[in-house]
This record gives structure tokens, sequence and C-alpha cells, in this order.
């Protein structure tokens, strides 16, 4: 399959700006070259580093993989936007959320990322009102009945 690069960034599509979305690469980008590095040095690994196919650039990645998120479409509707494999969305929405969990969350005015709990109710106790996205998003039931009742929202 042909993979489509005439997608840019928008908040329309994956909820950043082409600014925003230039940020975020920078900051991940060392991440991304040190796990393709740590990778490469392994004992057992029996190729040599650059060998096999090139994966997809990572700003393609991270656009599926934010497109993903801020959509919420399944794994095959967003694998048919960029013309792709729906496991290839799913494993660049794994590595893209691994990133962002490991990398924190920084907003603009606040002094360190957030990565922890703590963290997040540091930040939120030093605030006089806080505004949180309740969105519900679909997801698939578990088969056993009593976990099935666990995911209930409540909501009608």
């Amino acid at each position: 399959m042909r993979h489509c690069t005439y997608l840019e960034p928008s908040r329309e599509l994956c909820g950043t700006t082409l600014e925003q979305f230039g940020d975020l690469m920078e900051r991940l980008a060392p991440a991304v070259e040190a796990e393709y590095r740590a990778r490469g040095s392994r004992p057992d690994r029996q190729r040599a580093l650059g060998g096999g196919d090139r994966p997809f650039p990572f700003w393609l990645r991270l656009l599926v993989a934010l497109t993903h998120l801020r959509q919420g479409t399944s794994c095959r509707a967003t694998a048919a936007i960029f013309g792709i494999h729906e496991k290839s969305v799913r494993k660049y929405r794994d590595e893209v959320v691994r990133l962002l969990a490991a990398h924190g969350c920084q907003p603009p005015d606040s002094a360190r990322p957030i990565r922890t709990l703590e963290d997040l109710a540091t930040y939120l106790s030093e605030r006089e009102t806080v505004m949180v996205d309740g969105t519900e998003i679909p997801r698939s039931m578990p088969v056993a009945f009593a976990a099935q009742r666990k995911a209930f929202s409540g909501k009608t």
C-alpha cells in the first residue's frame, strides 16, 4: 500500500497546528533516535543497524497516531485515511503513546513536565479552575459479564 504524504498536521486532523506538530517532533526526536540506537546495540541482534525494511518516517508515524487518537476512529478507518495497514496504526499509536508518557506534558504555565500522578496533583492544586475533557470514546466490551459491568460508564 502507498502511504498518504499530502496530508499535513492541522487542528481538525490531529489536534495540533503545524507549529505545535513541529515542536512536538523536535521534543520527541531524540527519544526516537535513542530507541533506534538501543535496538541496534542489543547483544542478541543478528543483522546490522539499518538492515531490513525502512520504517515510515517519524513525522508520518506521529501524524497517524495523533490523528487516530484525536478522531477516535477505529484503526481500520485511520489506516484507510493514510493508505496503510491497520496493524501499522496500532504499532504507531503504541509507540507515540509510550513516547508521550515518557516525555510528559508541559502546559504553557508549568515550570516542568507532568509525568506522574503526583506531578498532576501538584499542578492541579496550584490552579483555581481546571477544565477536563470528559469525552466518552466507544471501547470494545470485555467478554465476561463481571468485567463488562466495570466497563459501564453509567451514562444513558
